[in-house]
């Protein structure tokens, strides 16, 4: 599957066949099946763990099983949702920590890595965490208080798992391509609700639609086998589509700003070597099968494919940004609410703004939990001394993730692009939907965390992961 000088030494760990994979599909399936319909989301977390001490499953799986079920299960009304707490997903995690620990030879010696991004990072949390004690002790148990403590406190976990099994190059990479598979699969889901409904696409994870096409062109980079190259233009092909039907523009221009930003990574230190009839052809190819899709839309779905672009792009209505009903006029309203109530330290995690929620139909007041801008988010709930730690963090992650794309080591450099690329998505989009600390996305920043520090390690110590 790789070429050489990609480390393909793996720990001794227990393997998973093809047909125990299946089996683990249809065993989620019915899971999922019986919580949604009995109400019961307390099933899917008792009744998981089962399977994979059956199976031996190796801890590499038991994380690429929680990326399908986050995917495939987060949206709200879904019982099985990880919009809850103790469902699907978290419970992949707690086994994940637990085999973690039953694997260990000394429980009592931690090896923990460091450096300045990491130490940015704790930072944030160390104030996070006594940011939180009085909204604790006013609030109690309170719903959306705990999410954003769960959803802060799974990054704490970064600096412990440098050095995890899971997280070699081979398993990175497989890892990265089960999530593109995982967002394909939902993406054709996408599709069909969108032909049988003509409404526009919504969900949470659209996020990661964008961001399976930016990994399916790295991926293409390293991966030679063919059959896994065809998969990968496949995918490239179903989340535009899907992206198209999703109608969230900010996704649209992240897409095309960061695939900007992958042709100049991919072509800065070969400028003068480029092979301008294979650039050329690929090219041509590019726009044949854009093409192709386009005339397919049109023919078959009856979808003028560039005529919804160029709506959807340049209808605005008259005074739309300051019209608070209106989807961009609402986000500049909820910033300006914000705005009137700043303050250094924040008003703490699980905080709630008092707006009228002119996207609901009552038009009435709501103390309401979550804001779409992720950056007034933060000053809302960190003020600016949280934005500014938590600011700090990650211009050293993408000051890291570049030096790594500096390394001789093709894979190694693809790691260090793969996560300056997924991260400047996340944060173009998060202007005005965030998808940074969101509990859907979390999980996979904190697997671009790990890569980031590993594989930094790496290029300072001349070693390979």
């Amino acid at each position: 599957m790789f070429s050489k000088g990609l480390n393909t030494k793996l720990p001794a760990e227990g393997g998973t066949s093809f047909q125990s994979q299946l089996l683990l599909l249809i065993y989620f399936f019915i899971i999922s099946s019986l919580s949604h319909i009995f109400g019961q989301r307390i099933l899917a977390f008792l009744l998981l763990s089962a399977p994979f001490i059956l199976l031996k499953t190796d801890l590499s799986t038991i994380l690429a099983w929680c990326f399908v079920n986050l995917i495939a299960f987060y949206e709200p009304q879904l019982t099985t949702s990880n919009f809850y707490f103790f469902l699907i997903p978290d419970s992949l995690l707690f086994l994940f920590a637990f085999f973690s620990l039953l694997k260990r030879k000394n429980l009592f010696v931690i090896r923990f890595s460091h450096s300045f991004m990491i130490w940015t990072l704790y930072a944030f949390l160390l104030f996070f965490l006594i940011a939180s004690i009085k909204p604790i002790s006013q609030m109690g148990i309170d719903f959306f208080l705990l999410k954003d403590i769960r959803d802060m406190l799974l990054f704490g976990f970064a600096g412990f798992l440098i050095w995890h099994p899971s997280f070699s190059l081979k398993k990175s990479y497989s890892l990265l391509l089960v999530i593109v598979s995982s967002t394909t699969l939902l993406s054709c889901k996408f599709i069909y609700q969108y032909v049988i409904s003509k409404y526009r696409i919504i969900s949470w994870n659209e996020i990661y639609v964008a961001d399976a096409i930016l990994l399916s062109m790295l991926l293409l980079s390293v991966f030679k086998k063919m059959s896994i190259r065809i998969l990968l233009i496949i995918s490239i092909v179903i989340n535009s589509i899907s992206l198209l039907f999703i109608q969230t523009r900010s996704l649209w221009i992240s897409v095309v700003f960061c695939t900007g930003v992958l042709f100049l990574f991919k072509f800065r230190s070969r400028l003068s070597k480029i092979n301008f009839k294979k650039v050329l052809r690929n090219i041509l190819n590019t726009g044949i099968l854009s093409g192709v899709v386009i005339i397919c839309l049109n023919l078959f779905l009856n979808i003028d494919a560039l005529d919804y672009i160029n709506k959807r792009f340049f209808s605005f209505k008259k005074n739309e940004l300051i019209d608070p009903t209106s989807s961009l006029g609402y986000r500049a309203y909820e910033s300006y609410m914000v705005w009137r109530e700043r303050t250094i330290l924040g008003h703490g995690p699980g905080a709630r703004l008092h707006i009228v929620s002119t996207q609901m139909s009552d038009h009435k007041w709501h103390y309401w939990w979550s804001i779409h801008s992720e950056y007034f988010e933060l000053l809302h709930k960190y003020g600016f001394l949280g934005l500014l730690l938590f600011s700090m963090f990650w211009v050293s992650f993408f000051y890291k993730s570049y030096k790594i794309t500096t390394s001789k080591n093709n894979y190694i450099k693809h790691i260090g692009i793969t996560c300056f690329i997924i991260l400047l998505n996340h944060i173009i989009v998060s202007i005005t939907s965030g998808y940074i600390t969101r509990d859907n996305v979390s999980p996979f920043l904190l697997v671009l965390i790990v890569l980031c520090q590993r594989y930094g390690f790496c290029i300072r110590r001349n070693v390979h992961g």
